[in-house]
């Protein structure tokens, strides 16, 4: 059996389990991401977008990448390697690269 990771929501009134390993794990410094669980992309429709921190143990994963670093705070260090970008990517095979390829 595959190691299960778990988290919740940020009231804790949703419990979740994710059972298989990411398809890849990065960053996002969205202002709207902090307050959802979960995202389904419109360019990616079989993709589902689950928000990190979400998780119990966050560190779980290292990031291979960096989203939406132009709304970043201005207290965060973003680190120069890894995949990054200002905005939502266009395309999300690099980042799925990224992540095999670690």
């Amino acid at each position: 059996m595959s190691e299960t990771y778990e988290g919740s929501s940020s009231c804790g009134a949703i419990r979740y389990q994710l059972v298989a390993q990411p398809i890849t794990f990065y960053a996002c410094h969205c202002t709207g991401c902090a307050t959802r669980l979960f995202g389904e992309p419109a360019r990616d429709p079989d993709l589902f977008v689950l928000r990190p921190g979400t998780l119990d143990d966050p560190g779980t994963f290292d990031p291979i990448g960096y989203i939406w670093t132009g709304s970043a705070r201005p207290w965060v260090s973003i680190p120069d390697s890894g995949v990054r970008c200002e905005g939502q990517p266009d395309d999300s095979r690099p980042w799925l690269r990224a992540w095999r390829d670690r």
